[in-house]
């Protein structure tokens, strides 16, 4: 919702704040009804499959979001399959 509040903001750097799976999937539902971030940063966040998943599964949706800094992340392959066929799938 907060992310909604804000229709100017363009740019989130979260990275070293330990949002997990849990945060990431907030994160994942917000970009799918937001229009303005361009710029996403959740490195170091102890994310692993679960968000990712929620992630990729958001970007699709999202029109406008062109950087999603993930490193320092526990990234599986089955998450980066998810990733590359949202890339795929995606007009970003």
């Amino acid at each position: 919702e907060g992310l909604r509040l804000h229709p100017s903001l363009t740019h989130v750097n979260l990275g070293r704040n330990q949002i997990q799976d849990e945060g990431a999937t907030v994160f994942g539902w917000c970009l799918a009804l937001n229009d303005t971030i361009q710029f996403l940063d959740l490195s170091v966040n102890r994310i692993q499959d679960e968000g990712c998943f929620a992630l990729a599964n958001a970007w699709p949706g999202n029109t406008c979001l062109s950087e999603l800094r993930l490193h320092g992340n526990d990234i599986t392959p089955a998450s980066k399959r998810a990733f590359g066929a949202a890339l795929l799938s995606s007009d970003t």
